[in-house]
C-alpha cells in the first residue's frame, strides 16, 4: 500500500470517528475509483454511507474481495436481518467491478459505475446534493447497525464463532486464582423459625385429610413450567444416597447439631423434611446409572437429594451469605459495578453471588455436603432434567473436586479465571443433562423442556440492574457452547482435558478455538494509580475486565440510553487481546477513578472498538461528540470526565471527577504504553 493511499484511509477513518461521514465518503469515493478492490475502503464505506442498501452493497464488495472477512460477514448478516430490508428490492450484486477511468472534470454516466452503485445517480452534481440531504438526519454508526430495534439475548441468532488465525501462544499471565473464603455451611439459625413451623405439618394430626402439602412447590421458585402440583408422598423411613437403592433407616427424633456444620448427620434429621418415596428413589437411581454410563464415570458417590418447598429452598440458598467476609466482598462488587456504569449507588447486590452458584430454575448442588436440593416434591420430567444437571455436577466433583477450583460457593472476586472455570462446570453439567434428555425422555416432553425460559433468579433481587441477567446466564449459555465445541472437536477426552488445563479468560469461553490454540491474554503491567492519587482513594480493583465484561459495559449498562446493541457490542469486544483495569473509590467524596487499558488483536479490531466506545460515551454523557484535550478525546458533564486515547493497537479509557485527576493519571502513561 503506497503512503498516499494509507494517509487517505487514515484520514477517512478519523473523519468517521468524528462523525463527519460526508467528508469521509468523499475521500473513500476517490479511493475506490482508483482502487476498486481496496477491502478496507469498502468496509469503512459501510459505516460512512447512510443508506442501508448501500451499506449492504459496500459489505458485499468486501466479501467479493475477501470472502473470509468475518467482521464483514457478521455486519452484513445483522443488516440483512433488519425487517425493512426484506421488503425492499435487493441491491443487485456485481461480481466484478471494473476499474473506472481516471477522474476527469466530467465522466460519462455509463462509465461511473461506482457512483451509480453507491449513490444511485450518474450525475456528479446530483450525487453531492443527495449526500448533503442524507446528512441532515444521519444516525451515528451504532444506530445504523441497529435499525429495526434492539434484539434481546433470546431473540438474536446464535453467535457464529469461526476460528481466526491464532496468535503466537504466550506465557500465561501471572497471578493465582483466589482461593475461596471459608464458609459456614447451611446454618440452621435462619431456618429455625421457618422450618419449625413447616415441620409441624409433618406431625400426626396436622395434615389435612387429603394428605396434600400446604405449601405446593412449582418446578422453579415461581410457576411450574410443565406440570401441576401433585399430592405430597407420605414420608418413608429411607435415607437417600446415590449408587443404588438406599438402605433402610430407623427415624429418630430430630436433634440439630450445634455450630455451623451438620457433621455426620443427614440434613433430614436436622431440618425434619420428608424423605422421597420409593418410586422417586428408584427413578433417581436409574437417572444416576444412565448419567454415569453417558459420561463414562461410575456413580458410586453417595449424595443426598432433598425435594423441598420453595420457601425452604430459598432459605438454604440464602444461607450462602452466612460466612465471614461475605458482606465485604459484596461491597467490593457493588463498587466495581458502579464504577463501570453497570449499577447505581442504590442497587443492592447482596443476593447476586448466591444467584451465580444456584442454578436459575430451582435446583442446586452443594459439594461441601454432597447434597442436591430441588424445589418441588414431585419428580416429573422437568425435575428429572434438573436432577440430571445437578448429578452431573456430582460426577464432576467426585472426579475433580469442585471446591479446589475456588468457585464455590462464590467467586470471592469475579476474576476472569473464576468466571471461565464456572462456565466450564455449569456448561458441562447442562450439556450432559441435555444429552441425557434427548436419549431418555419422550421427544415431545424433551422439546417442551428445552424451550422453557425459567426465571433466572433463585433468590429475588429488587429491580436488578440490566447486566445481572446476562452475568448469571453466562456460564449456562456460553459455557454450554464452550463444552459443546470441545466435545465436537474431541469427545469426552477433550472435555476432561479442560479440567487439567483450565480456561483462564472469558475470551476462551466465547471463542473455544482460542482455548484449543492456547491463546492467552496479553499481559499489561501499568503503574498503579495509587502512585498519583492521594490517601483518600482506596483501590477496589486491579485486574482484567476480559472480553465478556467489556461487552457488558457497552451493551448492558445501567444507563439505558447509553446502551449500544448487543450485536454491535459483541463485535466490538470480539477482538480483545488483553486489558488491565484499575478502579479506585473516594468514600469521602463518593467518587470513582477508572483506568482501563486494552490491547486488541489487530488494528481493525482496535478501530472498531474505539468507534463503538466513542458512540457509547456520546450517549452516556449526553453530548453529540467529544472534544480534544492534551492529546486525548474527552467527554464531560456534571458527573465527571471520560477520555479516550488510541495508540497502535491500544485503547486507554480514563474516567475521573475532573481534568486535574486526568492530568495526574496521564503522567503514568507519558511513555505512550
Amino acid at each position: 500500500m503506497n503512503q498516499e493511499l494509507a494517509n487517505s484511509l487514515r484520514e477517512a477513518l478519523k473523519l468517521i470517528k468524528s462523525g463527519k461521514n460526508k467528508s469521509a465518503r468523499s475521500i473513500l469515493v476517490e479511493i475506490l475509483k482508483t482502487h476498486p478492490d481496496n477491502e478496507q475502503a469498502w468496509y469503512m464505506m459501510s459505516f460512512a454511507i447512510p443508506v442501508l442498501e448501500k451499506q449492504i452493497y459496500s459489505l458485499e464488495q468486501v466479501l467479493r474481495i475477501n470472502p473470509q472477512n468475518e467482521k464483514a460477514q457478521t455486519r452484513l448478516a445483522n443488516l440483512k436481518d433488519q425487517p425493512e430490508i426484506t421488503q425492499q428490492t435487493p441491491v443487485q450484486q456485481i461480481e466484478q467491478v471494473e476499474s473506472p477511468p481516471p477522474k476527469s472534470k466530467k465522466l460519462d454516466p455509463q462509465e461511473d459505475l461506482l457512483a451509480q452503485r453507491l449513490f444511485g445517480t450518474t450525475d456528479q452534481q446530483d450525487e453531492e446534493e443527495d449526500i448533503l440531504q442524507s446528512d441532515v438526519e444521519q444516525p451515528p454508526i451504532s444506530d445504523i447497525e441497529t435499525e429495526g430495534g434492539k434484539k434481546s439475548k433470546k431473540e438474536k441468532k446464535k453467535r457464529e464463532r469461526k476460528p481466526k488465525k491464532p496468535k503466537t501462544p504466550r506465557e500465561p499471565k501471572s497471578g493465582n486464582m483466589l482461593s475461596r473464603i471459608p464458609r459456614r455451611v447451611l446454618i440452621l439459625v435462619v431456618l429455625v423459625v421457618v422450618i419449625g413451623a413447616l415441620a409441624l405439618s409433618f406431625l400426626p394430626g396436622t395434615q389435612g385429610n387429603t394428605g396434600e402439602s400446604t405449601d405446593q412447590i412449582p418446578s422453579a421458585p415461581t410457576d411450574p413450567p410443565v406440570q401441576t402440583p401433585t399430592k405430597t408422598p407420605e414420608p418413608t423411613p429411607t435415607k437417600v444416597v446415590a449408587g443404588g437403592l438406599p438402605p433402610t433407616w430407623t427415624p429418630e427424633q430430630p436433634t440439630p447439631t450445634p455450630g455451623p456444620f451438620f457433621g455426620e448427620q443427614s440434613m433430614y434429621s436436622v431440618i425434619s423434611i420428608p424423605t422421597p418415596s420409593e418410586d422417586i428413589l428408584d427413578t433417581i437411581s436409574t437417572i444416576q446409572e444412565e448419567l454415569a454410563e453417558l459420561r463414562g464415570f461410575d456413580n458410586s458417590t453417595q449424595v443426598e437429594i432433598f425435594l423441598v418447598t420453595s420457601t425452604i429452598y430459598r432459605s438454604l440458598i440464602s444461607d450462602f451469605s452466612n460466612f465471614s467476609g461475605y458482606e465485604e466482598k459484596v461491597k467490593e462488587l457493588e463498587l466495581m459495578f458502579r464504577a463501570l456504569g453497570l449499577s447505581n449507588s442504590g442497587d443492592s447486590l447482596s443476593a447476586f453471588p448466591q444467584n451465580i452458584w444456584a442454578d436459575p430454575d430451582g435446583s442446586v448442588f452443594l459439594p461441601d455436603v454432597n447434597s442436591v436440593i430441588i424445589a418441588g416434591y414431585d419428580l416429573d420430567n422437568y425435575r428429572k432434567f434438573l436432577y440430571a444437571r445437578e448429578y452431573s455436577q456430582v460426577i464432576i466433583d467426585s472426579n475433580y473436586n469442585l471446591e479446589s477450583f475456588g468457585v464455590f460457593p462464590i467467586c470471592t472476586q469475579l476474576t476472569q479465571e473464576c468466571e471461565a472455570t464456572l462456565a466450564l462446570i455449569k456448561g458441562e453439567s447442562s450439556f450432559v443433562a441435555y444429552k441425557w434428555l434427548e436419549t431418555n425422555v419422550d421427544l415431545d416432553d424433551a422439546s417442551s423442556i428445552q424451550n422453557l425460559s425459567p426465571e433466572y433468579l433463585s433468590i429475588s433481587m429488587q429491580s436488578p440492574p440490566p447486566f445481572v441477567e446476562e452475568e448469571i446466564q453466562f456460564p449456562y449459555v456460553e459455557g454450554l457452547n464452550f463444552v459443546e465445541y470441545l466435545y465436537d472437536s474431541g469427545g469426552w477426552e477433550a472435555v476432561e482435558s479442560a479440567y487439567v488445563n483450565l480456561p483462564i479468560t472469558t475470551e476462551q469461553i466465547l471463542h473455544p478455538e482460542k482455548y484449543l490454540n492456547a491463546e492467552d491474554a496479553i499481559e499489561i503491567n501499568d503503574l498503579s494509580l495509587a502512585d498519583v492519587l492521594d490517601a483518600n482513594w482506596v483501590k477496589v480493583m486491579d485486574g482484567s475486565l476480559g472480553e465478556w465484561k467489556t461487552y457488558l459495559v457497552l451493551a448492558h449498562g445501567v444507563n439505558i440510553k447509553a446502551q449500544i446493541s448487543s450485536e454491535v457490542a459483541l463485535e466490538a469486544a470480539a477482538g480483545w487481546g488483553g486489558d488491565q483495569t484499575q478502579i479506585f473509590f473516594n468514600e469521602v467524596d463518593n467518587q470513582f477513578v477508572v483506568s482501563s487499558h486494552w490491547i486488541w488483536d489487530t488494528l481493525i479490531d482496535k478501530d472498531q472498538f474505539y468507534i463503538a466506545f466513542s458512540e457509547f460515551l456520546d450517549s452516556r454523557y449526553g453530548t453529540d461528540e467529544g472534544f480534544e484535550y492534551e492529546g486525548l478525546f474527552c467527554w464531560q458533564n456534571s458527573s465527571g470526565v471520560s477520555c479516550l486515547q488510541e495508540f497502535e493497537d491500544n485503547v486507554l479509557w480514563l474516567s475521573a471527577p475532573d481534568f486535574n485527576v486526568i492530568d495526574s493519571i496521564m503522567s503514568l502513561y507519558s511513555g505512550g504504553s
